[in-house]
């Protein structure tokens, strides 16, 4: 089987939705064509197309039922001993991690991924005696300014600004690593039924709690 369009045999990968991303409905009508456009190219000459959850797939079969044969699953997933192999490293990030709580979230905020309702829910708790903001510490790494600029401002607002902690990027090891030193990790997933970020399998093999916002 060799497509038409390369000549030779084509495994198109969907990492996420396209077409009908719900994150992605705020887009101009014009786009939102050509993208359904593109994606039913891509279904009808593509040999065979890989999905990462199975909820992405049984979407897509319901959309395109007479070329389900064409579909699969291959989930993401990470290396167990990559991190094992961290873990005697020692703190990534500074030596007050061992006196704060440090929820950490790793990676960029992209895709609706947005922190407001967690930020204020915080800043709650703080007014209710529920977080000592002294020992109390969100860190985002690898936010850029882009991304970060409206959280900050946020941050600023609630007064979150000494709980609240953006870090530059880092080499993947030393991510690797924060994750297994931080108290806790977060994952940010509104609006998302249908895709899981390859991140949640290197948050499970890290071996710490996660807490996961998906409304």
């Amino acid at each position: 089987d060799r497509s038409v369009v390369f000549g030779c045999p084509w495994v198109a990968d969907f990492r996420d939705p396209w077409a009908r991303a719900p994150w992605r409905e705020e887009r101009y009508s014009f786009v939102k064509r050509t993208v359904a456009f593109l994606e039913r190219l891509v279904v009808r000459f593509a040999n065979r197309i890989v999905f990462v959850t199975p909820a992405n797939k049984a979407e897509f079969s319901n959309v395109y039922g007479s070329r389900v044969e064409k579909f699969s699953v291959v989930p993401n997933g990470c290396d167990p001993a990559e991190i094992d192999s961290l873990r005697s490293t020692g703190p990534a990030l500074g030596p007050d991690e061992v006196e704060n709580f440090i929820l950490l979230h790793a990676g960029s905020l992209y895709e609706g991924r947005t922190p407001a309702p967690l930020l204020r829910a915080i800043s709650q708790a703080i007014t209710d005696g529920l977080i000592n903001a002294a020992e109390f510490r969100l860190r985002f790494l690898g936010v850029n300014d882009g991304q970060g600029g409206d959280i900050r401002r946020l941050c600023h607002a609630l007064g979150l600004e000494d709980v609240v902690q953006f870090m530059p990027r880092v080499s993947r090891a030393e991510s690797l690593r924060a994750m297994t030193t931080a108290s806790a990790l977060l994952l940010l997933q509104p609006g998302h039924p249908v895709s899981v970020p390859a991140k949640l399998y290197e948050y499970l093999a890290a071996g710490r709690p996660i807490l996961a916002v998906t409304q």
